[in-house]
């Protein structure tokens, strides 16, 4: 192998191992409070604590011509578990428990996602999208 070659071979590990090693933190990061937000027609239905949910339940939203969604919550996560839309992929979505990708049902027009609750660090020194 010439010199070039191992240069670009280096170089293509390095990153691959940057990107794995960004993955996972951003899929394990065990964040606390994390607050599953239920909207319908960009109105904020309910704001549900995830952390603390200790027994599953059920909530139905009804919409405006009589379609209606069925959310599962269960200790850590949420799901859309039963929807009269004709795709279903909402229901195929499955249980999220992350903020990485919220659960949509278009036809129904509810949007679920997860928000990490902000603790106000007293000091002022969090890093931030603009400090980069």
């Amino acid at each position: 192998m010439n010199k070039i070659t191992k240069i670009c071979i280096l170089i293509t590990f390095s990153l691959l191992f940057i990107s794995l090693s960004l993955c996972i933190m951003i899929l394990f990061n065990a964040s606390d409070d994390l607050t599953a937000k239920i909207y319908q027609n960009g109105e904020l239905l309910y704001s549900i604590n995830l952390d603390e949910i200790d027994e599953p339940y059920e909530i139905v939203i009804t919409g405006e011509q009589g379609e209606s969604n069925t959310i599962s919550l269960r200790p850590g996560e949420i799901g859309i578990t039963h929807a009269n839309c004709p795709d279903k992929l909402c229901v195929n979505a499955g249980y999220i428990h992350n903020k990485l990708l919220p659960i949509t049902c278009l036809p129904n027009h509810i949007i679920i996602q997860i928000e990490q609750s902000t603790n106000v660090n007293d000091s002022g020194d969090e890093v931030d999208g603009l400090a980069y």
